[in-house]
């Protein structure tokens, strides 16, 4: 500053540190995702083909014959368990489909494969696997999707520049099951094509099984309502703390629980990338929290290795 002349208010003002935010020990822990059953053959692809090798070179094939199934519940006679972190999936209306037309999709799509060949090998047992529901999209999905079927089918191929090995259709899979296994009574099929049709027919998360094991909650006391409810006072909190100034509103959740690149982001095939998708074996920096919603000046923790 000049001798003499008064500091500059502006200037002044922009060097006082910023207070902390009194509500984060509020939120801090809040997970922002919610794990449910639903078969995998309910579940849509996003994209066109698939590539036969995860990032760290595990084989596709191989993993899907690695995958265990375990006594079922409910509505389900089995419940797969996969050596890969679970999949998100998203409600979602695909382009070219009306907007009432939705069904679930992930991004996940190599794991979704495993799933599906997982539980086609066990049709007509009713098959369904553990998932991790997308609350919002920021249009991550519509960037990657390139789907010809709406998600039905994908291509299995090395490579997106070479000549695709075979297209996976779980439907033609369980037809051709009937000639391998003729016993298998009609009435038993017919289930199994049930529980299908019926989950993806289901437009919320509610209307999911739950993962056995775990609390049901009503909707007052859900994950999410209890997150923008935790908002609701950090941001009461926030205008106590400023002296009855109104503080600026805080974001609601409008990505997605984790923010790991998608299963077809490489650089080789010049896929964009994206903040879902393909991830390695669970562990707790890839959960979403509520923490997430709000800045934060450290950074985030570093991510473990990662199955790709």
């Amino acid at each position: 500053p000049v001798p003499g002349r008064p500091a500059c208010p502006r200037r002044r003002a922009s060097r006082r540190a910023a207070p902390a935010p009194p509500f984060r020990p509020l939120i801090g822990a809040m997970p922002l995702y919610e794990e449910k059953l639903i078969s995998p053959l309910a579940v849509r692809f996003t994209q066109e083909h698939i590539k036969t090798l995860f990032r760290d070179r595990h084989v596709v094939e191989d993993t899907a014959n690695q995958i265990e199934a375990r006594p079922g519940a409910g509505d389900y006679d089995i419940i797969l368990h996969a050596p890969f972190p679970t999949i998100e999936i998203i409600r979602w209306s695909a382009p070219g489909m009306r907007d009432s037309d939705r069904h679930w999709f992930t991004l996940d799509n190599r794991r979704l494969y495993c799933l599906q060949r997982a539980a086609a090998k066990h049709w007509p047992k009713r098959v369904a696997a553990v998932v991790e529901i997308l609350y919002a999209d920021p249009g991550a999905v519509r960037r990657k999707y390139d789907s010809t079927t709406f998600g039905c089918t994908t291509t299995v191929s090395h490579s997106c520049k070479e000549v695709a090995l075979f297209r996976w259709d779980w439907r033609n899979e369980v037809a051709n099951a009937k000639f391998v296994a003729p016993q298998a009574v009609p009435e038993d099929d017919q289930k199994a094509w049930e529980v299908v049709l019926t989950d993806d027919q289901k437009a919320s998360t509610d209307a999911l099984a739950d993962v056995p094991g775990t609390i049901a909650s009503d909707e007052e006391d859900s994950l999410v309502a209890r997150a923008y409810e935790a908002l609701r006072l950090a941001e009461e909190a926030g205008q106590n703390a400023a002296g009855g100034q109104k503080a600026a509103p805080l974001a609601t959740a409008s990505g997605p629980s984790t923010a790991a690149p998608s299963d077809e982001d490489e650089d080789s095939d010049g896929h964009a990338s994206s903040s879902l998708g393909d991830r390695s074996p669970r562990s707790e920096g890839r959960r979403g929290s509520a923490a997430a919603l709000v800045p934060s000046p450290a950074p985030a923790p570093a991510a473990a290795a990662r199955r790709r």
